[in-house]
């Protein structure tokens, strides 16, 4: 009896070491032979609905997990080139690219300064650095030299320069 109890757990134990080492690593490549216009992706991104996100050298591309959308100059870009991409609470993909300015797409459109009144309060002649949003879902467009611009509700609330950001932070310390 006790030689059964041994050969059960012996086979119990391979079958659940094959069945536990049946690992199946799904992935999908993607480059140029799959629709990417460029193999240099300088910045990948997801938003709010899983869709992913890349910069490349030759337009921004959206892959929805079977299908991949390039947007190009054609489609409105200000440039091919798309270095940064950042998503907000309202699942903006704002964009930052070679031609220095700042777009964003937003409901199927990329909107610009000539459309966009939030872009359209955004200084001009600015490096953009970075956009990030805060826990209060306020989005924060830093430009260079060192100014902050606030947007609130699709309105750029308030501009910071360096002077005022860190005269307010010497105050409150």
């Amino acid at each position: 009896m006790n030689r059964f109890i041994w050969i059960c757990f012996f086979c119990c134990l391979q079958v659940s070491v094959l069945k536990g080492q049946n690992w199946d690593y799904g992935y999908t490549h993607l480059g140029k032979e799959e629709g990417l216009p460029s193999n240099k992706v300088y910045f990948m991104t997801n938003d709010r609905n899983g869709v992913l996100w890349f910069g490349t050298d030759a337009g921004l591309c959206r892959y929805d997990g079977s299908h991949l959308k390039v947007f190009t100059k054609e489609d409105g870009l200000p440039s091919n080139d798309v270095f940064e991409l950042f998503c907000d609470s309202k699942n903006r993909i704002w964009i930052t690219t070679m031609s220095n300015e700042l777009c964003y797409f937003y409901h199927d459109k990329i909107h610009t300064r000539e459309d966009s009144k939030i872009l359209k309060e955004i200084p001009e002649n600015r490096q953009v650095s970075r956009v990030v949003e805060d826990k209060n879902h306020i989005v924060w467009v830093v430009l260079q030299p060192l100014v902050f611009c606030q947007v609130v509700q699709d309105d750029v609330k308030k501009s910071f320069n360096y002077n005022e950001i860190y005269g307010c932070a010497y105050r409150v310390n």
